[in-house]
């Protein structure tokens, strides 16, 4: 069971393959395949042009989240690591496809800001969930800046409401324009930047209120991971979390959170 305190007070947690994980990592690889009409998933990017790789990424992030087995093997995960998963609400998981030249595109900017959860209204007592679905190494993963973790840093939060960024097209959604990406506006000490090194069917759980950011794909390989975020919703409701120190973004995104358990009513892919 992962201890919600640490993780709270700022503790880092990596989890091994299970079953479970590995039966996500399955069921991501068999959408990808199909979306892309190839196995060769880490090196697809260079025989297909980047618009072409570029639209069906959309498509499989698309078809993932809402795909009613991703769903039921999410809830399934999530029950081996608490007593009470009645109490857990998640949000849909979403796909990250970083290929090796998305740095150098302008538009894709956004997905490269250091930034904390929490400045996309997202709750004080959420837990990161992240899972490579091929092994990654120190030139293509994220960074954390553990240092920050309760040192307020200078960043536009106070910009961001869920209720726009809804309106704009929510989360992975490709309508960038009018769409408010909160960000660090200040430089930061990289110094002890945590770069995360794992295999497929691993996890790293981390406080939403971690300050992290994508880094750059320096590999011939394609970084292809998902991450989810859960809720407790008693301590939601008792504001027990980490500690606030810089955000001041609007809104509350929990209320699109599905409940672990009783997920049916969402649409979704026999």
């Amino acid at each position: 069971m992962i201890n919600a305190q640490k993780i709270y007070a700022g503790e880092i947690v990596k989890l091994p393959p299970t079953p479970e994980s590995l039966k996500l990592v399955e069921l991501v690889r068999t959408i990808l395949s199909k979306t892309y009409q190839s196995k060769d998933l880490l090196k697809i990017e260079f025989a297909i042009s980047q618009k072409e790789h570029y639209q069906k990424g959309l498509l499989a992030k698309h078809n993932l989240s809402h795909n009613h087995k991703i769903h039921q093997a999410l809830s399934k995960l999530l029950q081996k690591y608490t007593s009470r998963v009645d109490l857990l609400w998640f949000d849909v998981p979403r796909l990250r496809i970083i290929s090796t030249t998305a740095h150098q595109i302008p538009s894709a900017a956004p997905a490269y800001a250091i930034h904390r959860d929490t400045w996309y209204a997202n709750s004080e007592s959420q837990f990161n969930w992240w899972m490579p679905i091929f092994d990654t190494q120190a030139q293509n993963t994220f960074g954390i800046y553990t240092d920050y973790f309760e040192t307020a840093v200078i960043n536009d939060s106070i910009l961001f409401d869920y209720a726009e960024w809804k309106n704009a097209g929510g989360f992975q959604s490709e309508k960038a324009m009018n769409k408010h990406f909160p960000e660090l506006k200040q430089t930061i000490d990289k110094t002890r930047e945590f770069k995360p090194i794992l295999k497929a069917g691993e996890i790293l759980v981390f406080s939403a209120s971690h300050l992290h950011g994508t880094l750059a794909n320096y590999t011939d390989e394609t970084r292809i991971s998902i991450d989810f975020r859960t809720v407790n919703i008693l301590d939601w409701q008792s504001q027990i979390g980490a500690i606030n120190v810089d955000n001041a973004s609007k809104g509350n995104c929990i209320k699109d959170f599905l409940h672990a358990i009783d997920y049916s009513h969402f649409p979704y892919e026999a």
